[in-house]
């Protein structure tokens, strides 16, 4: 008789990355929603929230990480049972008090009040149509010239497509995907399970900051004044955004050696 073939550890390794990966999938979109209902419950101005917003993100990527674990040994998550029985609760509290429920009414009608609560998001989706397709040319961009806050931070992407256009647009979006594919490889290949953990947070962290930025220059969420990485202007995000990428590379380089 013909025994069954005995399981390879590494195509163990990769059940457990694919499981992990659903895991980060999910509890990002958890994550990325909360802090945004949170950015706009507690901050007066939503831009000034956008350090807290850092911070309670990377805990919780660390947080995310121990919740993926638990899925990829098939363990029912109470975290999102929680996260789900939230939600009713986070929007009595939005629509509770009348400025709350006036944000979350800006987000899903911005030209509404365009001079006044609407005005940053509004600037940023003309800059962004003002590009085109090539772009009105480096430097020559008007918005940020008084009439876009934040241009050169929180809004930069923005700039970006008015003074690049869509093929800069185009150009941005490749870079990172490009960067996240490589973290996510990383990731896959690492030698080690922490070191999966571990570059699939990092990466996750990089990515979901670029995602919200993009998505909140073009209207896509509410406004939240997260920078891009490696583009924003602001040493405390390029510092923090380097030593993750050199953290990665230290996981690439330690590829195939024991745990």
């Amino acid at each position: 008789m013909s025994s069954a073939p005995a399981p390879n550890a590494q195509d163990e390794d990769s059940r457990d990355f694919q499981n992990v990966m659903i895991g980060i999938v999910i509890g990002t979109v958890v994550l990325t929603v909360g802090l945004v209902v949170i950015a706009i419950v507690l901050a007066v101005n939503a831009g000034s929230a956008a350090p807290a917003v850092v911070v309670i993100r990377d805990v919780m990527i660390i947080v995310l990480a121990l919740v993926a674990w638990r899925m990829a040994g098939r363990d029912p998550d109470p975290g999102a049972v929680l996260g789900l029985a939230a939600v009713p609760l986070a929007w009595h509290e939005i629509a509770s008090v009348q400025y709350r429920l006036a944000r979350v009414l800006t987000f899903l009608s911005p030209g509404a009040d365009a001079q006044e609560s609407s005005w940053q998001i509004t600037q940023s989706v003309i800059g962004v149509g003002s590009g085109r397709v090539f772009g009105v040319g480096f430097g020559q961009g008007q918005q940020k010239l008084g009439y876009l806050p934040y241009a050169y931070s929180d809004f930069i992407f923005s700039t970006i497509g008015e003074e690049w256009g869509f093929i800069g647009v185009c150009v941005i979006v490749l870079f990172y995907a490009v960067l996240i594919g490589l973290g996510f490889r990383i990731a896959r290949t690492a030698s080690d399970r922490f070191g999966m953990l571990l570059a699939t947070g990092l990466t996750a962290a990089i990515g979901v900051s670029a995602v919200v930025h993009m998505a909140v220059s073009l209207a896509l969420v509410p406004t939240t004044g997260l920078p891009l990485p490696l583009i924003s202007y602001g040493r405390t995000s390029l510092l923090i955004t380097l030593a993750s990428a050199g953290v990665l590379i230290s996981i690439g380089r330690r590829r195939g050696t024991a745990a």
